[in-house]
This record gives C-alpha cells, sequence and structure tokens, in this order.
C-alpha cells in the first residue's frame, strides 16, 4: 500500500490515530499512537522507541532511540474504535534494520528457506480472554469454575461444553459477543461451513456401520 493509498484510506474511513505497533523478543505488543497529521513523518522516520524500556529487544539505556517503520500491508481499522487504524512495523536503528527485530529475524529466515527450495506459510493463532465484570466493576473470568493459574485442560469445565458440532453452532449463533468478536460476516461464513460440515457427516457411512450391517441387510 502506498503512501497516497494510505491517505485515501484514512479519508474515506475518518481514521483520526494510528496505532503504531511491533512486538519484541518475549512475544509482548508494544505500540505508539500517532496522531494521523503526523502520517507522513511516520512513514518516513517511524514511531520512536525507547528500545532499553520497549522490553526484550537487545537494548540497553545507553543504546539510541528505535523507529518503528510501518508495513501499510498490514493496515487494520480496529473492531473497538473506528477512528484508530493498527499497522505493524519493522524496527530500525540509526537506518539500519534491527536485528532483534521478530518481524526481521521472521523474514530473513523465510528468505533462507526460499534459497533451499522451501516456501512457509505463516500465519497466527488468535485466542482471547472471556470475561466479565463482577459488583465491584472488577474484570474476572467469566467462567466461575476458571480460577486455576493454569486452567488449560481443566476437567472441570468440560461437563459445560456443547456435547456435539450441532450445540456447539446453536451456542455460537447465539452468542453476540463472540459473533461482534469475530465480525458478523465471517461469523455467519463459518456457522454456515459448519452446518455443511455436520450435514456431510450425518450423510456419511463408517467404517463400524460397515463392517456391522453390510451382511446383515
Amino acid at each position: 500500500m502506498t503512501l497516497d493509498q494510505v491517505k485515501s484510506f484514512v479519508s474515506e474511513n475518518g481514521i483520526e490515530f494510528f496505532l503504531c505497533s511491533f512486538v519484541e523478543m518475549s512475544g509482548t505488543p508494544k505500540a505508539k499512537v500517532i496522531p494521523v497529521t503526523h502520517l507522513e513523518d511516520m512513514a518516513n522516520d517511524g514511531a520512536g522507541f525507547g528500545g532499553f524500556a520497549a522490553g526484550e529487544i537487545g537494548q540497553g539505556p545507553h543504546d539510541p532511540e528505535m523507529a518503528c517503520i510501518p508495513d501499510f500491508s498490514s493496515l487494520t481499522i480496529v473492531p473497538w474504535r473506528e477512528n484508530l487504524a493498527w499497522v505493524a512495523g519493522d524496527m530500525f536503528v540509526e537506518g539500519q534494520s534491527w536485528h532483534y527485530c521478530p518481524r526481521t529475524i521472521l523474514r530473513n529466515q523465510l528468505e533462507k528457506a526460499k534459497q533451499n527450495g522451501y516456501v512457509f506459510n505463516v500465519g497466527i493463532e488468535a485466542e482471547f480472554m472471556l470475561l466479565k465484570q463482577d459488583e465491584d466493576g472488577q474484570y474476572i473470568p467469566w467462567d466461575t469454575l476458571d480460577s486455576l493459574d493454569k486452567p488449560c485442560y481443566e476437567r472441570r469445565g468440560i461437563h459445560s461444553l456443547p456435547s456435539t458440532l450441532s450445540d456447539a453452532i446453536d451456542a455460537l449463533e447465539a452468542d453476540e459477543v463472540i459473533r461482534n468478536a469475530l465480525g458478523t460476516e465471517y461469523a455467519d461464513y463459518y456457522i454456515q461451513a459448519k452446518r455443511e460440515e455436520w450435514q456431510d457427516y450425518h450423510l456419511s457411512v463408517s467404517q463400524w456401520e460397515t463392517d456391522k450391517y453390510i451382511e446383515v441387510y
């Protein structure tokens, strides 16, 4: 996406701020809010960060500031604030790409793989925490059984899960919070795809059915 295309995107969507973001070595996202009036400054010079204060990014207090140069191909309007657009960036120090930038590390490794005849498909696994507010206004886990420090795979919560794919689809369709988080268009697409999967499953004949009934009937 060129700078002119970004300007058109900003004008058409009423964007007022950018969330210029990078991820440090421990996987923690960092960001700085940039007013749209400083778009060209951000595009050319990046958003400035004190590397030592930004986390695990290979800098000490004596090192020069870092610049997060935005990659506008990642530009996305955040769903909870329509005038704010998120953009991922690459870290530079004194005009040179920074060797502790995770995006730079990944890009270099992909290039090495390509030179050896490999093409990697890289993506993310999106996860979320479902919370609610208690009577004091504090956020707590939505499920009261979710009380352990490491609750993953905890058997107490299994009974609350839908027993079939069909039940899970019905629950998703009725859950406005999850549908809004996914986006209505994607949620509808996903629900339809899973209903078709459920129907295809019931139209199929299992190996158990074949072994048990083929000679009987």
